[in-house]
C-alpha cells in the first residue's frame, strides 16, 4: 500500500503495508484533503437511502412492537423477516454510492483525477450485478444471525440452564433471542464488511462470490493485529462520530427550542436536528467507508502483492 503525503495539493505515493494507526492516518488525510470532492460524489445516493431508511425504520418499529407486543406468540417473530426485504432497496442505492467512493478512493491513492461522471458510470455500469447481490448481502447475514439466534436460547432452555423458581417467560427469551441476533449479525457483517469493495473491483470469471471472497481477505493478521478487529475499530470510529452528531443534534434542538420560547417566538427548529444529524450519518459514513476501502487495498498488498494501479487500470 502506498504512503500518501500531502504536497501542495498532490499525493506522493511508497508501496509500504500499514498498520491500524496507519490505516487511521490514512482514511483521515483521504477525508480531510478530499472531504468536499467525496461528499460531493455520495451525496446523491445518500440522500436517497436516508429518505427510503426513514420509511424502513417505521416499519420495522412497527414490527418490533408487534413482536414485543403483551400475549405475542414466539412465532410471531417470524414477521422479522420482513426486515432483510424493506431494508433491500435502500442496501441498493447505497451499493451505488459504495461503488463511487471506491471509484475515487482507488484513484486518490494512485494520484489519478476524480470525475463525477466516470465514477457514476464506474458504479451504474455493475447495476446488473448490484441487485441480485444487494438481495444475498441483505437476506444472508440477517437469516445467519436469526437462525443461530433461535437456536441457542432452546437448546440452553433444554439442558435447563436458563430454568430458575420459575420457567423462563416468552418477554425472558424474546430478550435473550434479540441479544443473540445483535451480537451474532454484527459478527457476520463484520466478516462481510469488504463485500463492496470485492463486487466492484473483482468480478472476474471465475472469481468467488462477494461474501465468500470478504471472509477470505478479513481472515487472517496483520502486524499481529486481527483483521476483524481492524473492521470492527473503523466501524466502530463510523458509527460514533454519526452519535455524537445526533447527540449534537439533539442538544442544539433542546437549547434552540429554548431559547424560543424564552423569546416567546415563533419558529420550527425540527430542520436544525435534521440537519446536523444527517450531516453526521454522512461524514460517519463516509469515513468509515473510506477507511474499509484502505482496509481492503493493504489486505490485498500484504497477501497479493497487489499494486493499486492494477486497479485503478480496470476502473
Amino acid at each position: 500500500m502506498e504512503d500518501l503525503t500531502a504536497c501542495e495539493g498532490h499525493v506522493r505515493a511508497e508501496m509500504t503495508p500499514l498498520s491500524t494507526i496507519g490505516v487511521l492516518r490514512r482514511t483521515w488525510f483521504i477525508c480531510r484533503a478530499h472531504f468536499s470532492k467525496l461528499a460531493s460524489l455520495s451525496i446523491l445516493p445518500w440522500l436517497c437511502v436516508a429518505w427510503l431508511s426513514v420509511y424502513v425504520d417505521l416499519l420495522v418499529r412497527e414490527i418490533v412492537g408487534y413482536v414485543y407486543s403483551p400475549g405475542t406468540h414466539e412465532m410471531a417473530a417470524s414477521l422479522f423477516l420482513l426486515i432483510p426485504l424493506l431494508c433491500w432497496v435502500p442496501l441498493i442505492f447505497f451499493l451505488v454510492g459504495q461503488g463511487v467512493l471506491i471509484y475515487a478512493v482507488t484513484r486518490i491513492c494512485v494520484g489519478q483525477e476524480v470525475r463525477f461522471g466516470h465514477a457514476y458510470w464506474f458504479s451504474l455500469r455493475r447495476l446488473g450485478r448490484i441487485i441480485p447481490e444487494a438481495f444475498a448481502f441483505a437476506f444472508i447475514p440477517f437469516l445467519v444471525a436469526y437462525a443461530v439466534a433461535w437456536l441457542v436460547p432452546f437448546m440452553i432452555a433444554l439442558s435447563d440452564l436458563l430454568a430458575s423458581a420459575e420457567p423462563p417467560g416468552p418477554v425472558r427469551l424474546k430478550e435473550v433471542i434479540w441479544l443473540l441476533f445483535a451480537l451474532i449479525y454484527g459478527y457476520v457483517l463484520i466478516k462481510v464488511a469488504l463485500f463492496d469493495k470485492v463486487l466492484f473491483l473483482e468480478k472476474e470469471k471465475g472469481s468467488s462470490a462477494p461474501m465468500k471472497r470478504s471472509r477470505q481477505l478479513v481472515r487472517g493478521k496483520a502486524d499481529g493485529v486481527w483483521n476483524s478487529w481492524r473492521v470492527f475499530v473503523l466501524g466502530s470510529i463510523g458509527s460514533g462520530i454519526v452519535l455524537a452528531a445526533s447527540l449534537l443534534a439533539r442538544t442544539t434542538f433542546q437549547a434552540v427550542s429554548l431559547w424560543i420560547q424564552l423569546q416567546k417566538a415563533q419558529f420550527d427548529a425540527e430542520w436544525l436536528l435534521s440537519f446536523v444529524t444527517m450531516f453526521g450519518g454522512l461524514v460517519g459514513t463516509l469515513f468509515c467507508s473510506v477507511g474499509l476501502i484502505v482496509l481492503y487495498l493493504d489486505i490485498r498488498f500484504r497477501t497479493e502483492g497487489l499494486d493499486p494501479k492494477s486497479i485503478v487500470e480496470k476502473t
